[in-house]
């Protein structure tokens, strides 16, 4: 039996290991219950953190919010006044003025609205007579309204009044030499009134600071949209009306936005113009004269390579055969934008340009995301 004391010592030795990895291994599960367990602690703790923020952030914006009354309620006067001036009768009108909208918003929007209703006054509502030669009322109305969108807040200037003649529109395009006659005729009714939004432009031979309508309305886009983030449209018939309608972030701090990815760029797209996004195959692409559109729908959309948009010096116009579009409305216009990638849907703090930089065109602002990326928020229209 000269083995016998080293294999009784191997078995022992043997027993050992085993204990010891028996242990080993329960500490192991130990440690990874524990961090399962501090996993789902910090998981808890992290939403209830988020939860708290967004709170906040919801009460620091309530606190920024007050009424649209308060702007609309100084016009009735300065309508009685401007009717009294050009011997007109005008009922004022006030819809929504509970509509709540950034303090500093509502500051910005003055001129624009004054703008708005004494054009209003001045070219759209007429005189009396007039009025009732046409089987109208002998008052003319306007009608201030306010209500929120999603994500926005819509307001309409909108009157009874004689409308805007698209024949005018054309004479004066002609005469400033801004296209030819072939061009124009066509036009969509909605390009030809961006006409009068352009500096200078009136639908009155002689120009004076109350001559055809037109006159200071390059003014109201260039506050809406600089300004304000917003975008401004005209809506007429002649001899029923004019609707001018302007619509707005509902502040200018923070912002629902969609972000994508061209080329290696992250880009933020305010969520309140899009209206759909969609994969669709290139054989959908179709040429209108020299541009590229597709047919959705039956509704044949411009199509355009957002990279093309903002010349992005890396940007390569080829896709597979599959794309990624997006579908922005701005006022009345809708296009289709091409991009590489959709990556999620998020809040955003907006982060104002500096002076420097602000009339970069296309860009409304920056936002820095969770992970430190500084991101560019464009402005639509774009």
């Amino acid at each position: 039996m000269p083995f016998a004391p080293s294999s009784f010592s191997l078995g022992e030795s043997k027993i050992e290991q085993s204990e010891e990895y028996d242990l080993i291994n329960a500490t192991l599960l130990e440690l990874i219950s524990q961090t399962g367990l501090l996993n789902h602690q910090l998981k808890e703790d992290f939403y209830q953190s988020q939860s708290f923020v967004d709170q906040i952030k919801d009460e620091i914006l309530n606190l920024r919010m007050i009424p649209i009354s308060t702007l609309f309620n100084t016009y009735p006067r300065a309508v009685r006044m401007l009717a009294n001036e050009f011997g007109k009768k005008i009922n004022l009108e006030i819809i929504g003025e509970n509509t709540e909208l950034d303090k500093k918003m509502i500051e910005d929007l003055n001129d624009p609205m004054v703008h708005l209703i004494r054009n209003s006054v001045d070219h759209g509502i007429e005189e009396p007579a007039e009025r009732l030669a046409m089987n109208k009322s002998e008052t003319g109305t306007i009608r201030l309204s306010a209500r929120q969108g999603r994500g926005t807040i819509i307001i309409e200037v909108e009157d009874d009044g004689q409308g805007i003649n698209i024949e005018k529109i054309k004479a004066s395009a002609l005469r400033k030499q801004l296209a030819t006659a072939e061009e124009l005729n066509d036009i969509t009714r909605e390009r030809l009134m961006d006409f009068l939004f352009m500096p200078g432009f009136s639908t009155s031979k002689i120009i004076t600071d109350i001559s055809g309508r037109g006159v200071g309305l390059d003014v109201v886009r260039r506050n809406v949209e600089d300004k304000l983030k917003g975008t401004v449209s005209i809506q007429s018939r002649l001899n029923e009306g004019c609707k001018f309608t302007i619509v707005l972030p509902l502040t200018l701090t923070t912002n629902r936005a969609l972000l994508v990815k061209v080329t290696d760029k992250t880009f933020a797209i305010p969520y309140s113009y899009v209206e759909e996004t969609h994969y669709r195959s290139t054989k959908d692409i179709i040429k209108v004269v020299d541009r590229t559109a597709i047919n959705i729908r039956d509704q044949i959309l411009p199509l355009v390579f957002l990279g093309k948009v903002l010349k992005l010096s890396d940007y390569r116009e080829e896709v597979d055969e599959e794309m990624t579009t997006i579908i922005l409305r701005s006022g009345q216009d809708r296009m289709v934008f091409v991009v590489d990638e959709i990556i999620d849907e998020q809040e955003v703090v907006v982060k104002p340009m500096g002076m420097f930089m602000q009339k970069l065109s296309n860009i409304s602002g920056v936002t820095i995301l969770g992970d430190g990326e500084i991101v560019v928020i464009l402005h639509v229209p774009i």
